[in-house]
């Protein structure tokens, strides 16, 4: 026969319910701080890699133009296969034999504004076959061109700019004052 005093030595495997409840309540708290961090996380990702592909486009267009000995354009397109005259969400790098090259679409939430010298010139930045860059196509046209990727719905630094001066691509990151500011106006 058992004695009763066996029965209450025995151990007890698994949480009881207000165990549990505290738990959840813990992850849910955590996940409360944490979820607005992971969206502007996701933002500023969406923002670099728009900032990244201008940057590859502005590589691959000089490249092109050095090595086909031709003048190469990064510029807006509408269509896919031609230059348009405004900023949009759709980006090509085209030939003068109207190859495209490359094809940028830019993820919801992120815009491109250029500088006053590169929206005088229809926002295409042009490489000649010496791989020089300039705002537009005229043989007078500046020298530097800068292009502002920017996220409205971002916090902070909100703004990359892509500049290309004489061929040379750089980058900056800044805090655009207005939903997406032209580089150099802020």
């Amino acid at each position: 026969m058992r004695s009763s005093t066996h029965k209450y030595k025995q151990q007890h495997l698994g949480f009881s319910l207000v165990e549990l409840m505290v738990v959840v309540a813990l992850i849910s708290i955590i996940g409360a701080i944490a979820a607005p961090n992971v969206v502007q996380m996701t933002r500023r990702a969406r923002l670099t890699n728009a900032g990244n592909e201008f940057v590859g486009a502005m590589q691959t267009a000089r490249m092109t133009a050095v090595s086909r000995r031709e003048t190469v354009s990064l510029c807006p397109t509408a269509d896919g296969t031609t230059c348009a005259n405004s900023a949009g969400t759709r980006w090509i790098v085209l030939t003068t034999g109207n190859d495209v090259v490359r094809d940028i679409n830019l993820p919801p939430g992120i815009a491109v504004q250029g500088s006053p010298n590169l929206v005088a010139a229809n926002f295409r930045v042009t490489f000649g076959p010496s791989g020089f860059s300039k705002a537009g196509l005229g043989a007078a046209a500046p020298t530097t061109a800068t292009l502002a990727v920017c996220g409205s719905n971002i916090t902070g630094i909100n703004a990359m700019d892509v500049t290309s001066s004489m061929g040379r691509v750089t980058t900056a990151r800044r805090a655009a004052t207005a939903a997406c500011a032209n580089p150099g106006e802020n």
